[in-house]
């Protein structure tokens, strides 16, 4: 397969499905390790049925997911890493990428074609 191909078999995976779990493990340039995982529920409130009185109990609740989403992509762990290079080791790492990108966007599709380096 091309990369183009692959790019365009995980998208369609991707954008098919709704992320469950999400598992982060992650270590400082001194070797400090911290992990994490989540299991997710498969609601999108962007393409999902809803009661937008059910998110407004929430959010007066101090549930704010859009300020869930900016925090987590102004992190070191998505964002620039504060000045120090980023790197990722991962498994599978295209789909990890693509669905945490999901997650983070509020469950917007990908890309049609795939840009910068390749997965």
């Amino acid at each position: 397969m091309t990369v183009a191909q692959r790019y365009a078999l995980m998208k369609a995976n991707v954008d098919g499905l709704k992320p469950l779990q999400v598992g982060i493990a992650v270590c400082d340039h001194e070797g400090q390790q911290v992990a994490w995982e989540f299991n997710l529920c498969d609601f999108c409130r962007l393409a999902d049925p809803h009661d937008q009185k059910a998110l407004d109990y929430l959010a007066d609740r101090g549930v704010d997911l859009d300020m869930l989403g900016a925090l987590l992509m102004g992190s070191s762990l998505i964002g620039a890493g504060h000045g120090r290079p980023l790197s990722w080791i991962t498994y599978a790492g295209a789909y990890y990428a693509a669905y945490l990108l999901k997650i983070v966007t509020g469950g917007a599709p990908l890309r049609t074609a795939r840009r910068g380096r390749a997965w």
